[in-house]
């Protein structure tokens, strides 16, 4: 059974994967990333690397975040090399609060200087004053083991369809809130780290995007679909 409208959805996006060293949990460098998912049909990935204090240390703000901001910079140039759009979004975590992350997208180079700033805080003040017009911010896995599951006041969506393969990611309880919760938003990710994790998922568009600003966009709007391994979702 096919859905009218549903071959208008023709680029396949990842909203959430990892390169090393920025992510010392990944096993690969932001090139090999990329040559990764161009190998396996992809047209853009989100570089959604960990933005943790502990990670951060170096003599000074300004070179913490050139080194966090390296990665990026090299998946984007073997991207525009061999034909791989690649987009800024990053994983916060907050010092001494918990173990939840938070995706954001819909970010600047600039914007990851001011994530920094944040670090030291918590999840409401973060979003008191680094949500925009621009930025949309989610919850990562949040019903992951260990993970606190926050309300909507301070998020603007769930990442409700994880499919990292190491993790229980108990995702109906997340798609059950996000459905349930009006004005809520859903988003869905690899959270790719290992050989064979890679594209397990992706957002299928309609168009593609041309800067993080619109893949911010498209998910604000929750114009698209997810495709995983091979089969349709609807959000």
């Amino acid at each position: 059974m096919t859905f009218p409208g549903i071959e208008e959805y023709k680029y396949k996006i990842e909203t959430h994967c990892h390169s090393k060293p920025v992510s010392g949990c990944a096993d690969f460098e932001a090139e090999s990333v990329v040559e990764k998912y161009k190998a396996i049909g992809f047209d853009g990935i989100v570089l959604t690397n960990h933005l943790i204090s502990s990670d951060l240390s170096r003599e000074n703000k300004e070179e913490a975040v050139k080194w966090y901001l390296s990665d990026y910079h090299k998946a984007k140039a073997k991207g525009d090399e061999i034909g791989l759009k690649v987009y800024l979004g990053m994983e916060i975590r907050f010092a001494n609060v918990n173990i939840n992350d938070y995706l954001v997208y819909g970010i600047t180079e600039e914007d990851i200087y001011k994530a920094v700033d944040y670090l030291e805080g918590d999840l409401e003040t973060f979003y008191k004053g680094f949500k925009n017009d621009k930025n949309v911010i989610f919850q990562a896995h949040p019903h992951r083991a260990g993970c606190q599951p926050e309300g909507p006041e301070f998020l603007d969506g769930y990442e409700a369809f994880n499919m990292h393969q190491s993790h229980n990611q108990s995702n109906g309880f997340s798609i059950e809130f996000a459905k349930k919760t009006p004005g809520f938003l859903m988003c869905g990710g690899s959270d790719f780290h290992h050989e064979g994790h890679q594209g397990t998922i992706g957002m299928v568009t309609k168009y593609l995007p041309e800067t993080g600003i619109e893949v911010a966009d498209i998910l604000k709007k929750q114009d698209f679909l997810l495709n995983y391994k091979g089969s349709i979702i609807i959000p």
